[in-house]
């Protein structure tokens, strides 16, 4: 691995110096590499990031189990879907520079803007966290979690609420109808869309939330609406 210096980069960035590098390696690598015979079928991200969404889950409920012990299931699953969400997952990514050493089949310019993209970024922290789960257990990915989510874990008093359901509590209190979202447009290719959402609810200005899926882009919205919310009182 003496002949790929961003390994070492990202070992030195999570804290570990891997035993079998190419788990690391195939974490980072993104599946458009299939389309250069060069390199030679290599395994990419997508199966480390199914295991990698598990090992996650599984340590960061423990994590909150213990560290919040009087309070209930719906609490602790608010702090939960906050914490493994990918918008959390990509600010980590961002954090430790992880970006910029991601393997695609060509750097293009299409290509450096996907590495931007939440859900890949997202996708290629849970691969990594399998690699270190796959290579020297829980233990190492309990740790690697405690660093890194630090910030969020110790952020927040109060469970966070999911921004979908805080608006619509907040339409409920006001006597107004529920929330709807629409979706105004889907751009990007097949494997990296981007969606726009708006949100009909009454007296609120058109506005407008992006995202990597419909769900992730009603999030956006409904954050925005809120914003405008206590911004304009009212």
């Amino acid at each position: 691995m003496s002949n790929l210096p961003y390994i070492e980069f990202i070992e030195d960035k999570i804290g570990h110096k891997f035993k079998k590098p190419r788990l690391l390696l195939e974490a980072i690598t993104h599946k458009s590499i299939q389309d250069d015979p060069k390199y030679n079928n290599e395994p990419h991200y997508e199966r480390l990031e199914f295991l990698g969404d598990r090992v996650l889950g599984l340590v960061m409920a423990q994590i909150l189990f213990d560290k919040y012990p009087n309070e209930q299931e719906g609490q602790i699953s608010r702090r939960f879907a906050a914490l493994v969400s990918k918008e959390t997952l990509a600010e980590v990514a961002r954090k430790l520079g992880i970006a910029e050493h991601i393997r695609f089949e060509k750097i293009t310019h299409e290509s450096k803007e996907e590495v931007t993209n939440p859900s890949i970024l997202a996708d290629v922290m849970e691969a990594i966290m399998a690699a270190l789960f796959m290579d020297s257990g829980l233990s190492t990915v309990h740790r690697f979690i405690e660093k890194n989510w630090k910030s969020y874990l110790d952020g927040k008093s109060k469970p966070p609420k999911d921004p979908k359901t805080a608006l619509q509590e907040w339409a409920q209190k006001k006597g107004m109808d529920l929330p709807r979202y629409r979706v105004m447009e889907q751009q990007g290719p097949d494997h990296s869309p981007l969606f726009k959402v708006t949100v009909d609810l009454s007296g609120i200005p058109v506005l407008t939330g992006l995202g990597t899926s419909k769900k992730e882009a009603e999030r956006d919205v409904a954050k925005r609406v809120l914003s405008f919310i206590n911004e304009s009182n009212f």
